[in-house]
């Protein structure tokens, strides 16, 4: 008799998750009832508007916050109670030390590895070369575009080689050519480095052009309204009848 093949653990489960916060005297739901698995190597958007929940889902996922109800689940199995180092996040803000250079900055998320020094300076190398800031490994944040200091920022967030990368907003405060050059890159780190990343963003174009599903979140409280699975082949093209239409769908979500 042939054995049974158990499918994979995902990569990310969220069961049930609750968050409340109490401002003053009154307490409001952050997120109520949010359930949502990502599989391995997948790219998921949260879109929505404002005050849905979108960061908080981050923020707990990360194990920065910790839900009222429900849990959160890395590979299927580590239960998420705080930061972890097989988790990694990047924020809108690239938060560089400005007293390190990049290799300095991105070789302090190593500090909990357990790795020779060669090895360690290779894997410094290596991340920084991955995304294409190789000439740049001595300089100072300060000496830095905004788009190179969002790339060292990602270098930093993978090199200890998380399973699941967070992105909250990450090129939101970038003008939008670089913005969507950005995107192309992240895709092409993406490509080579095949870690399961789960991105906020309020960029419809941005959701559909990087992610294979898109989770449309409604607010008061955040709960989600609906997962779309995008299916267009990569690399995508914006103009494209599909890719318009699919744009289409997800406002009228939103709206």
């Amino acid at each position: 008799m042939t054995p049974v093949q158990s499918s994979p653990a995902p990569s990310l489960a969220i069961e049930n998750v609750r968050k409340t916060f109490t401002v003053e005297t009154r307490t409001f739901a952050a997120l109520d009832d949010v359930s949502l698995t990502l599989r391995h190597n997948e790219i998921v958007s949260i879109l929505g508007p404002s005050g849905c929940g979108k960061s908080t889902l981050l923020r707990l996922v990360a194990g920065l916050e910790t839900p009222d109800a429900g849990a959160l689940f890395i590979n299927g199995r580590r239960p998420v109670a705080g930061p972890a180092r097989d988790c990694a996040i990047v924020f809108q803000d690239h938060r560089l030390f400005p007293w390190l250079t990049v290799s300095g900055n991105v070789d302090l998320a190593l500090d909990s590895c357990r790795l020779a020094p060669a090895e360690r300076r290779e894997r410094v190398r290596r991340y920084i070369a991955l995304v294409g800031l190789g000439s740049f490994a001595s300089a100072y944040p300060r000496q830095l575009s905004g788009g190179m200091a969002q790339r060292a920022a990602i270098a930093r967030a993978l090199v200890a080689e998380p399973a699941l990368l967070l992105m909250d907003e990450p090129f939101g405060a970038l003008d939008s050519l670089l913005r969507t050059r950005l995107q192309g890159e992240l895709l092409d780190i993406w490509e080579r480095n095949r870690v399961t990343i789960l991105l906020v963003t309020h960029d419809v174009e941005e959701a559909i052009y990087l992610s294979d599903r898109v989770v449309v979140m409604q607010p008061n409280p955040g709960r989600i309204r609906a997962v779309v699975d995008v299916g267009l082949p990569r690399p995508r093209q914006r103009e494209e009848t599909a890719f318009i239409a699919l744009r289409k769908s997800l406002l009228e979500l939103l709206s």
